[in-house]
């Protein structure tokens, strides 16, 4: 079952997290036509509106770097770059274990 993906934590400015969720809500679309990312959330935590994570699988490592050079890494750096308050943290993932994916 393993499957390489990412676990990604961004950070916003207070002023930037509410557009930061609508450009991620916006970039569903261009991962949806990736056909070898199988698995993409986003969330944002309860605690702490200026906190999001993205989680992504994919189908092989040469999927996984297609998506970095892809339209929604494109989107989500280019129009939301600006509103983060650091530098996104990428952890490199292999998914063990899961239920539906």
């Amino acid at each position: 079952m393993s499957k390489p993906g990412n676990v990604i934590r961004f950070t916003t400015t207070p002023e930037g997290a509410d557009e930061f969720a609508s450009i991620l809500a916006r970039a569903i679309e261009h991962v949806q036509a990736e056909t070898g990312a199988t698995t993409w959330m986003a969330s944002r935590c309860e605690k702490d509106p200026t906190c999001f994570f993205i989680v992504d699988l994919f189908t092989d490592e040469a999927a996984r770097s297609a998506h970095f050079e892809g339209s929604a890494a494109a989107l989500i750096l280019g129009e939301g770059g600006p509103l983060l308050a650091g530098e996104p943290e990428i952890s490199s993932v292999q998914l063990l274990v899961g239920k539906n994916v």
